[in-house]
């Protein structure tokens, strides 16, 4: 149990941490004295935080897939190191150019990764792994 609530705890601080890197401007203080504005930047943070999480979920699917193409394993190795939580490769402040004619890449909802579930021996006196 001690295991299961500290795995949720980090969870929840990376979360935080990730909110806290997608707030703009002011040092995650929130400057307006109204309740129902400081509400509104509460909810645009976490909206701003929500859309990186899927553009990061769809980027590691586009990855696996074709990882899976090509033969590659996915070890739970791998997977156990990836998080929606990354930052490295988006640029917040940057300059950003808009190319209306670009051809954008479609959001597959579909989409089924092909991958065999691991299957973790356990030995006698331990517990059966939950799933």
């Amino acid at each position: 149990m001690r295991r299961t609530i500290h795995a949720a705890t980090n969870n929840s601080e990376q979360f935080n941490g990730f909110l806290k890197w997608a707030f703009f401007g002011g040092d995650t203080i929130i400057a307006e004295n109204l309740r129902d504005e400081q509400r509104n930047v509460v909810k645009y943070n976490q909206l701003v935080a929500n859309l990186v999480i899927l553009f990061n979920c769809e980027h590691m699917t586009r990855i696996f897939s074709d990882m899976i193409e090509k033969g590659e394993p996915i070890t739970p190795e791998l997977i156990s190191t990836l998080s929606p939580f990354r930052t490295q490769h988006i640029n917040r402040f940057g300059d950003y150019l808009v190319d209306l004619d670009r051809k954008l890449l479609r959001l597959d909802a579909t989409r089924e990764l092909k991958v065999q579930p691991v299957v973790v021996p356990f030995k006698k006196k331990d517990t059966p792994p939950k799933i």
